[in-house]
């Protein structure tokens, strides 16, 4: 009876240590994933870090937002610039057809912040690289850093050049004056307050890049990771009847010419409404239409004025597109109605649990 009653206590010991064993294992298992996943996530972040080859690389294509926000983006990382890591959103709109209703609008939805006109400054912008690329030699193309001659200059490391386009941009779409304006918005605050800030800007003027495969080009090189929201008319005379009424009778001049809309400027002893024609506005609603097609589906979405006026479930499959959970619109604002009017009376609720899940990403 007390060797049965030895081995009974021997084996209790051994299991008991076997589990305790086991529970270690566990646990460090269970620890060695959660720091692997941190350190991946670190790793991840980390401007030098190539997903491809899994190895510390100065240059790398690293999406950090490819499964959510812009997923067929091509991110040109460097040690100079990281292009895909703020999101954008943009409005692209043919003119008197509710894109300012459109930005106001989508200006509600939580952490989005959408500038108005800013008079094609981009389509300057995008001049800087032309003017590196079509000029010998072509500075851009410098494999190698070129390190005598009169055109000494090291290897600008490509698409650095979306940075200068998006810290524009940002000055231009800055946080509200009141926050500017704190005594502790220094440089380092200032990703602290909107470091996942989705920016854009809405603009009728996009056509004046004249191709829609440059205009798409540029886009998807300074702004690669962005979502497209392409605004169009399909009853060009309903288009053209609202220029008349706006641009009739209240020119702005500038000496003895006048600029519309387009910014054409049209001598005022020749017409008294010099906006573009009916056949003007049906190209410059096919450019947007190309436009659409040359940005991709996944990056951009075209909508119609004429279906999105008086229907508001249009612009909620909008916001199912861009992937925002429990929003939807339930009234349609109707700014500049008669002109230049603000609507003052339509509120726009989106729901109290209306959110971007992958924010934080």
């Amino acid at each position: 009876m007390p060797n049965i009653s030895l081995r009974r206590r021997r084996g209790q010991r051994i299991t008991g240590f076997l589990l305790n064993l086991l529970a270690l294992v566990l646990t460090a298992t269970i620890t060695l994933n959660i720091i692997n996943i941190n350190y991946s996530k670190y790793l991840y972040s980390f401007p030098n870090y190539s997903a491809a080859t899994k190895k510390w690389s100065p240059f790398n294509t690293t999406n950090p937002h490819m499964k959510t926000w812009c997923p067929e983006a091509e991110c040109l990382n460097s040690p100079l610039c990281l292009p895909c890591k703020r999101r954008h959103l943009f409005i692209i709109s043919t003119a008197r057809s509710g894109s300012t209703t459109l930005l106001r609008m989508f200006n509600d939805l939580p952490n989005v912040r959408i500038s108005g006109e800013n008079h094609n400054t981009f389509g300057f912008v995008s001049q800087i690289e032309s003017n590196l690329k079509d000029h010998q030699p072509q500075l851009l193309k410098h494999p190698i850093d070129k390190t005598d001659g009169p055109f000494r200059h090291n290897t600008i490391p490509k698409g650095s050049l979306a940075c200068i386009s998006q810290d524009l941009h940002y000055i231009m779409n800055p946080p509200p004056l009141e926050v500017q304006n704190d005594p502790h918005f220094t440089d380092n605050l200032k990703s602290k307050y909107d470091p996942n800030a989705i920016l854009g800007f809405k603009t009728v003027r996009l056509h004046m890049f004249k191709k829609p495969r440059a205009a798409a080009r540029f886009l998807m090189t300074h702004f690669p990771c962005s979502r497209f929201i392409i605004n169009v008319q399909q009853n060009i005379t309903h288009q053209y009847q609202s220029y008349q009424r706006t641009f009739t009778g209240s020119l702005k001049k500038r000496g003895n010419s006048t600029v519309n809309a387009t910014n054409v400027s049209v001598d005022n002893s020749t017409a008294a409404y010099n906006g573009p024609t009916k056949a003007g506005l049906k190209d410059i609603r096919d450019f947007h239409v190309a436009l659409s097609r040359a940005l991709g589906k996944s990056s951009a979405k075209i909508i119609r004025f004429d279906h999105w006026k008086d229907n508001v479930n249009v612009l909620n499959e909008v916001l199912d597109w861009l992937g925002y959970e429990n929003c939807q619109y339930d009234a349609i604002t109707h700014e500049n109605e008669n002109g230049y009017g603000v609507d003052n009376t339509t509120i726009i609720d989106l729901g109290k649990d209306c959110h971007y899940p992958f924010l934080d990403e």
